[in-house]
């Protein structure tokens, strides 16, 4: 039995993002929030199209605007992606809400050390 944690974010519209990271690639997700814990004290994440490829990018800024780490996940790394825009007038629009999303990085590193 597999671990299927996710990552969702709810925007203050009607926007819903999901992407179920399997437990094969939890430690490089980890290994990823620590790196970037090391840099800047906020992760900002967002989802991307790059052509056909759906990407979560995580990103960090130093304090004193000096360092930059960013690092891109393309959609074979998780088990499933999903993107819900419930504006759309479309149902069948598959393009990408512009959406992000802010997480103190001290909290998600601790919680993905298992402390």
């Amino acid at each position: 039995m597999s671990a299927k944690p996710s990552l969702a974010r709810k925007g203050a519209g009607n926007f819903k993002w999901e992407f179920v990271v399997p437990a094969r690639n939890l430690r490089q997700l980890a290994l990823a929030v620590n790196c970037l814990s090391k840099i800047g004290k906020e992760l900002l994440i967002d989802a991307t199209a790059a052509g056909e490829t759906k990407c979560l990018n995580f990103r960090t800024l130093n304090d004193g605007k000096s360092a930059f780490c960013a690092f891109r996940f393309e959609e074979n790394f998780f088990d499933s992606v999903r993107f819900e825009n419930r504006d759309q007038e479309d149902p069948n629009d598959e393009s990408l809400p512009q959406m992000a999303a802010a997480l103190p990085l001290p909290a998600l590193s601790k919680l993905l050390r298992g402390g």
